[in-house]
């Protein structure tokens, strides 16, 4: 199966620039920055708002740099007497006023270590509440924070949990949504969301969803795609190094072509957000959601394999953790073997089977992960206890063993059934069998299919590769003849000090900063105060940013977070064999 993409143009003030396409396969729209498509969400229809209900309208105010937000809710009286913003902060919070019914209501504004800022009513509401107040927007310098409110003149970037304020009952309930993203004073009129693109949109979602969504307004080039499996669209706010528009219709194609090995359409349409910011090289961050993937890249980004099979493990993971699911009682943490580990697997797989990625790339990624469990203090740590820490370094571990036990088990099943199947098979079965079921498959599903495949117990290997973590070496010819197996020392991921504990702008100090370390070399003081980081945990070739203080006054301190060096596997690739001739 050949995986195709769309030739798009985009508009931006010139002549519309030409982008090198294949094939189409499946018919597609363009649209200009600045010009929006009128765009409406799957529940609209002309149909009023029900209760629970509410009506967003956000808007730059680009004198003072604040966003302006006016929610209007509609619900019980009780339930809306007490709002919160996840993620606010009470001292960026100003001129907050609100209404119902009644006439006006005077409102409490008060800071919880739970959900934030959290704006209490004098009195139970009487019909809908209309609320409105504004939110102060982070310096420039603090634009590169995916969570920050950033209003200029060329943009509005907003991220629901810093702007929204909603009643708690919201998060786990479906309500009715109308969302107006104002560009009046901007330099462009693009809009776009986690919803779509568009100024105005209509849909359903969940309280807790529209908290996480992204925002945006201003200078967003826009672009949409009509598939079998429904109408996806990308938006973008600034540019990266590689152009949004091909990178948009690679991804729209390949949720295609998941759908089809996995046995399934995804039925939700997705909108790709890429938000590009001065943020390090490699200090990307993709955050999956249920109708949307956005991408958070530094300007100076290019489009290779660890940014693109990242992207496509979103993607896979709207089968693998959203349909397949193993066990119903196991916490989130419990499965990112699977969900994690085994959907990058997939990603890696398919990209490369498209032509997506090339093998050079395909053999950095297996070197990456390698690496990752070489040099993290965690590798020999059992799942379970993995499990309990729940933090990033344990759930990069996770998913680390996840993917590289994927790999073993592709190699096992292909070996046994002649080249042919493998995982991939197995996985189109299993998440066949969930959608028929509508639930959870239990725990053992996942052992006895690979069992009835193999034709001897699975057990063995899962236990040492997940279960325990003792297994951290491939076979040497799992890449097949155009990769050769050795050694090479990785070097540790260490930023110098002890990041946990020294907490941005509330910590006095730096904690734990170790001599003759990385950022010791690099001129961090303890001494020094810290306001802001920036880094990719794990990821001791992605530089590290902080801004710290120092006698009154701001300093920049930048450098690799590289520790000691450790031995371990890696695989290199033969020279002179065309990556046509390369099968495994």
């Amino acid at each position: 199966m050949a995986l195709t993409a769309w030739a798009l143009h985009l508009g931006c003030g010139g002549e519309a620039a030409q982008v090198p396409s294949r094939p189409p396969s499946c018919p597609s729209e363009t649209a200009t920055a600045g010009e929006p498509k009128a765009t409406t969400g799957p529940q609209d229809g002309g149909v009023p708002l029900s209760a629970p209900g509410l009506s967003i309208v956000l808007s730059p105010d680009v004198t003072t740099r604040n966003a302006v937000v006016a929610i209007t809710l509609h619900g019980a009286g009780a339930e809306l007497q007490s709002l919160s913003i996840a993620a606010g902060d009470i001292t960026t919070i100003q001129r907050a006023r609100a209404a119902d019914d009644r006439g006006p209501l005077t409102i409490e504004l008060s800071q919880r270590a739970s959900k934030g800022v959290w704006l209490t009513l004098h009195r139970q509401p009487v019909g809908p509440v209309r609320l409105s107040y504004q939110v102060v927007a982070a310096p420039d310098v603090e634009a590169g924070e995916p969570r920050a409110v950033a209003v200029d003149p060329t943009r509005m970037r907003l991220t629901g949990e810093r702007v929204l304020a909603l009643p708690p009952s919201f998060d786990e309930r479906g309500v009715d949504a109308k969302l107006h993203i104002v560009t009046k004073g901007l330099r462009a009129s693009g809009a776009a969301s986690s919803f779509g693109v568009g100024q105005r949109l209509r849909f359903r979602a969940l309280g807790k969803e529209l908290q996480a969504a992204t925002y945006l307004g201003g200078v967003v080039g826009q672009a949409t795609f009509d598939c079998p499996e429904g109408h996806d669209e990308a938006a973008w706010l600034g540019y990266p190094r590689f152009d949004p528009r091909q990178a948009a219709a690679d991804l729209a194609s390949f949720r295609t072509a998941v759908g089809s090995e996995l046995g399934h359409r995804d039925p939700v349409p997705v909108t790709f957000l890429f938000v590009a910011d001065e943020r390090p090289v490699g200090d990307f961050v993709v955050t999956p959601q249920r109708t949307s993937i956005l991408a958070h890249v530094g300007v100076g980004e290019a489009y290779g394999g660890d940014l693109r099979i990242s992207l496509a493990t979103a993607i896979v993971q709207r089968w693998i953790g959203r349909i397949l699911w193993l066990g119903p009682a196991e916490p989130a943490a419990a499965a990112q073997w699977l969900t994690g580990g085994v959907a990058r697997f997939v990603a890696r797989e398919l990209l490369q089977r498209y032509g997506l990625i090339t093998l050079t790339e395909y053999g950095a990624e297996i070197n990456r992960l390698l690496s990752l469990l070489a040099a993290s203090p965690l590798a020999s740590v059992p799942n379970a206890d993995l499990v309990r820490r729940g933090d990033a370094q344990a759930a990069a571990v996770i998913v680390a063993r996840g993917a590289l036990y994927a790999t073993v088990v592709d190699r096992q099943l292909r070996a046994r059934e002649g080249g042919q199947g493998g995982l991939l098979s197995e996985l189109r079965e299993l998440v066949m069998k969930a959608v028929k079921v509508r639930a959870a498959l239990p725990r053992s599903a996942w052992a006895a299919a690979l069992d009835r495949r193999l034709g001897a117990p699975s057990t063995p290997l899962f236990d040492r590769w997940i279960a325990q973590g003792t297994e951290r070496k491939l076979p040497p010819t799992i890449l097949g003849r155009c990769f050769v197996a050795g050694q090479r020392r990785y070097p540790e991921y260490s930023p110098g000090f002890d990041l946990d504990k020294t907490i941005p702008g509330v910590t006095s100090g730096i904690l734990g900063l170790a001599g003759g370390g990385p950022a010791a070399r690099a001129g961090l003081l303890a001494t020094d105060r810290l306001v802001r980081v920036r880094h990719r945990r794990g990821r001791p070739d992605v530089e590290v940013q902080l801004v710290v203080e120092r006698a009154g006054r701001e300093l920049t301190i930048r450098y690799l977070p590289v520790g000691d060096t450790h031995t371990a596997q890696a695989f290199k690739r033969v020279a002179g064999i065309p990556d046509t001739q390369c099968h495994r």
